[in-house]
């Protein structure tokens, strides 16, 4: 009897394993709103819907081939303003677009360039190209070949494929571009140069299957103004959206996955970047020179990479605003550097399981107020000296939330009555040394850090005089996914440990086994959890 009941355990923690994976894989995951993430009157969970095409298109394989040319003859025989539709089938490219017309493929219509120079080129104003399966341009960089080159104003991607190419689209010298929709995969087996541009560092490179094939960007602009770039999926590009020396920029509802940097944006002003999703990259925004930017509501997430791996960059821009975006597992998570005026303004933020929360240059210029510090390795590094003193930690009177913090609030206002100090020696050895973070919580660690803090007599490189006792910023993603996995793990671990208990007792009746907790809770539904109190 016994037999069986230590068999149905284990069984039991089997089939706990399994649900685990279902679970997570049924779960909405972070490509979607969470549902509980509301549960505080002043949270305003972020209403992000991330693109959910497949990375391919189910393509036409045996349909009919149109000869080059075919594109070209249909517009030429349209009026200006008017719809050129595509019958099911592969076009053979290169191909022009030198009139103002629709083109519609109902994504159906493959142009495929055969691997020579760029597919389709838009010569005209006011075209529009919809539901278009856009692939196989030349290899590259030499010649800049691209699905789509766009050289008008006002013309429109939409609904379309862009894949297997150097670079997916490329705006250049035009206003009032939009690309919208879209799903742009460059070439992942090529190889990923300049990881270490964002740092004047020689990063290597990456290459895939021994060629030295190399990825372009996959949605690119040069000295172009009032475009919008909208719920587009971008996969295994070298930077998934990048501009330079442009101006008015909207960046809106965009996944960007496994690329360089999701964002680059070089010497251009006014970029607003809104609810996106930047997971997985070397890199999550790398902002560089001109401003102001405005980033919103972004999720940055699991951007790693020895050389740079940042959430956020900010170089030399000025009036760059950094509010209510979840900046979690990443190498560091907001690293600034150069003057601003204004000063660079971190609000809201939620920056949470990071190396390095916050990395400081020595010419770093910002305001952080109302953000959430949580569960950094260590939250707040100096990159260099004379860093102290430049940065201001409270706004208006009120600091920031720190998971570490030791201090009290003894009126009950929800600030504490103790400043709140961060970036000792300790914390420093531990970034210049990544190996160290397996000992970074050890008891040794830990004293020498409080030793630290009462006699080193050192200069904190972040005080903080208002700290915060609860969090306000956006929660963490925990309920969905890293719960569902925890709760499986969880359910896995008591499993097993009743089937082993049950053996044991089976072996040894007369000793008592030891009494066993498991605790599903993740460092995310921990932090989440204070919202309930």
């Amino acid at each position: 009897m016994r037999r069986r009941a230590a068999i149905a355990a284990v069984a039991l923690s089997l089939l706990a394993i399994s649900s685990q994976g279902l679970a997570v894989a049924a779960a909405p995951g972070g490509d979607s709103q969470q549902s509980g993430r509301g549960s505080s009157e002043s949270y305003r969970p972020r209403p992000i819907t991330y693109p959910q095409v497949p990375e391919v298109p189910v393509e036409v394989v045996t349909g009919p081939r149109f000869a080059k040319g075919e594109i070209e003859r249909r517009v030429s025989q349209a009026s200006p303003g008017e719809t050129v539709f595509l019958d099911e089938g592969i076009y053979e490219a290169p191909a022009t677009i030198d009139k103002s017309v629709r083109i519609e493929g109902f994504g159906k219509a493959v142009v495929d360039a055969g691997g020579q120079g760029t597919v389709l080129t838009v010569r005209a104003p006011d075209v529009t190209l919809s539901g278009l399966v856009v692939r196989n341009s030349g290899i590259g960089p030499v010649g800049g070949p691209m699905g789509i080159r766009i050289e008008a104003d006002r013309a429109q991607v939409i609904g379309s494929y862009v894949y297997d190419i150097y670079t997916g689209i490329g705006v250049f010298g035009a206003k009032g571009v939009q690309v919208v929709g879209n799903v742009v995969r460059g070439r992942g087996r090529g190889a990923i140069l300049d990881e270490g541009h964002a740092t004047g560092s020689d990063g290597g490179s990456e290459s895939y299957d021994g060629e030295r094939i190399q990825r372009g960007d996959a949605i690119s602009f040069w000295d172009s103004t009032a475009v919008l770039v909208r719920g587009n999926r971008v996969l295994k590009a070298r930077d998934g959206i990048y501009t330079s020396f442009g101006a008015e920029m909207l960046v809106d509802g965009n996944l960007v996955e496994t690329s360089r940097y999701a964002l680059h944006t070089m010497f251009t002003k006014d970029v607003t970047v809104v609810e996106n999703g930047f997971r997985g990259n070397l890199s999550g925004a790398v902002l560089m020179y001109g401003g102001p930017v405005l980033m919103l509501r972004n999720a940055l997430e699991r951007n790693h990479s020895p050389s740079t791996g940042f959430g956020v960059l900010v170089k030399d821009v000025n009036a760059v605003e950094l509010n209510s975006n979840v900046i979690s597992e990443n190498r560091a998570g907001v690293s600034l550097e150069g003057q601003s005026d204004p000063a660079t303004k971190v609000t809201m933020n939620t920056v949470a399981l990071n190396q390095i929360g916050i990395l400081l240059q020595p010419t770093a210029q910002a305001v952080f107020s109302v953000n959430s510090f949580v569960d950094n390795t260590t939250q707040v590094v100096a990159q260099g000296t004379e860093v102290q003193g430049k940065n201001q930690w409270y706004d208006r009177g009120i600091g920031n939330y720190w998971s570490n913090y030791k201090g009290y609030d003894h009126v009950g206002e929800g600030l504490g009555d103790v400043e709140h100090a961060e970036g000792g020696s300790v914390a420093t050895l531990i970034a210049k040394s990544p190996v160290l973070e397996a000992l970074a919580s050890s008891t040794a660690f830990r004293m020498v850090g409080a030793v630290e803090d009462r006699w080193a007599g050192k200069r904190p490189v972040a005080l903080d005089p208002k700290p915060m006792m609860e969090p306000r910023s956006p929660k963490l993603e925990a309920e969905a996914n890293r719960g569902a996995a925890a709760l499986g793990r969880a359910l896995a671990i008591v499993g097993l440990l009743a089937g082993i208990l049950l053996v044991v007792r089976m072996r040894a009746p007369a000793r008592r086994a030891p009494r066993s907790e498991a605790s599903g809770n993740s460092r995310a539904q921990i932090f989440n959890a204070r919202w309930r109190r």
